[in-house]
């Protein structure tokens, strides 16, 4: 085979597995605002305890960022019988002394349950209904995210204590060895432990900031560097086996 036909098979081959990554949650109705997009901070296991928010009790959570373009944030909510009145907010500012939300987005408890705004090919849990589900709130790419403080919070005003949500939290900062800094507090005062919490980034600018971006990323994560080796390595087959069929025939 020619050097040009090589190269031509390798993009194509490339292309087909973009597609799947992008089409595949389309058909299912779960397509992200922003499709080309990697998790941060957080872990998908399910988290041992549960706080409840209700009007009495508002949780939050500091953190910072290991990139730019933040544009997605979302919570493990416990397996729970809800009432479908009432609804759970979502607030995000810069820092915890600011006055004014960058983001605040509500919910109905009706609206939140698994797979309603999730978008992935696969869980990696099995059956992760049984305990519990990641759900997830998007806004607008911010695109100087990189190093800097920000503080989420949940609250739940019409909702009395005991008929609450209840949301995943830990308490070892091991279960979360991409935050650096970053504390849950109660009411905007901090306490021990960290909300079940997520981050996810999306990709921006010209090529050369793409590599730089995925570069980044691979350095930081070897699970996402194996993720990567493995498209490449069924890319390197599907060559040869092309190629062999060619040849063959």
């Amino acid at each position: 085979m020619t050097k040009l036909k090589i190269l031509l098979l390798s993009a194509l081959f490339l292309l087909i597995i973009l597609a799947i990554f992008l089409i595949f949650p389309f058909l299912r109705g779960k397509l992200s605002q922003e499709p080309l997009y990697f998790s941060d901070i957080g872990s998908y296991n399910i988290p041992p305890d549960a706080i409840e928010v209700n009007v009495n009790n508002s949780y939050g959570q500091s953190f910072m960022p290991n990139f730019d373009n933040l544009f997605m944030v979302s919570i493990f909510i416990k397996k729970q019988e809800l009432d479908n009145s009432k609804e759970l907010f979502f607030h995000l500012k810069k820092n915890k002394s600011d006055k004014d939300d960058l983001v605040r987005i509500g919910w109905r408890y009706d609206q939140i349950r698994y797979n309603e705004n999730s978008f992935y090919l696969a869980h990696p849990q099995p059956d992760p209904k049984k305990e519990g589900f990641h759900f997830y709130f998007q806004f607008p790419p911010i695109s100087d995210s990189k190093g800097k403080e920000f503080y989420f919070y949940f609250d739940s005003p019409q909702a009395e204590a005991g008929g609450g949500i209840k949301i995943g939290a830990w308490d070892k900062r091991q279960d979360y060895p991409a935050l650096v800094g970053g504390s849950r507090y109660l009411n905007h005062a901090p306490e021990k432990g960290f909300i079940a919490f997520m981050t996810y980034h999306t990709w921006r600018g010209g090529p050369k900031d793409l590599f730089r971006q995925i570069a980044a990323r691979i350095s930081k994560d070897a699970v996402f560097m194996n993720f990567y080796a493995c498209l490449l390595l069924i890319n390197f087959i599907g060559i040869l086996a092309i190629g062999r069929f060619k040849n063959n025939g």
